[in-house]
């Protein structure tokens, strides 16, 4: 030590000095690491890219973690699926194994994770990319238009079959008519 106050260390290189005053003392914020999702059937997504998912898919498992130097088991989280919680909520290290999500239905999410150190200080929010869970068949439009095209075809085969029906009716009636027309003439003929 010098008469300054500097800590001289010798090392292979040469030598360099410690200043106690550029201690920092201050317990940094965790960074978040958000890994990947998991869908009912065992696949596995990374949430570093967009993720378009079918109409089946129910439940979400998200995986990620908060990486600090000091005291990792005492890091804390708010968590948030933009698109299905109205508010955030916090969980503990021990409990973010694997979060999940049940009964989504189809929409947009995305999730936002922030991480809180031993003092308190809570790190900038990791957003992941957006996650998609397709409608399913019977709510896309073309499904409507497919129906509706599938009804006005039965419409238009039963007005056919009503209109050939009344045609039907009609002619048989001509008929009995002119049957009768000709029955009633034989008989006035037979008679004369």
């Amino acid at each position: 030590e010098d008469s300054i106050g500097n800590i001289w260390i010798g090392t292979e290189s040469g030598m360099t000095f410690y200043k106690p005053e550029y201690d920092n003392y201050s317990i940094p914020v965790p960074n978040v690491l958000l890994y990947s999702t998991e869908d009912d059937e065992g696949k596995i997504y990374s949430l570093s890219q967009n993720i378009s998912l079918s109409s089946f898919n129910k439940s979400l498992y998200f995986n990620f973690r908060g990486i600090s130097y000091y005291n990792e088991n005492f890091i804390q989280y708010k968590i948030k699926l933009e698109g299905f919680d109205a508010d955030w909520y916090e969980v503990s290290q021990s409990q973010i194994e694997k979060i999940r999500y049940t009964n989504l239905v189809p929409g947009n999410y995305k999730l936002c994770v922030s991480a809180k150190n031993v003092s308190g200080e809570w790190s900038n929010v990791v957003e992941s990319s957006l996650i998609t869970i397709e409608k399913p068949y019977y709510q896309k439009w073309w499904f409507f238009v497919l129906i509706l095209i599938v009804v006005y075809v039965l419409l238009r085969l039963l007005h056919k079959l009503y209109i050939g029906r009344m045609y039907n009716i009609k002619l048989e009636k001509q008929v009995l008519e002119r049957t009768s027309k000709l029955s009633e003439t034989e008989k006035a003929l037979r008679k004369s």
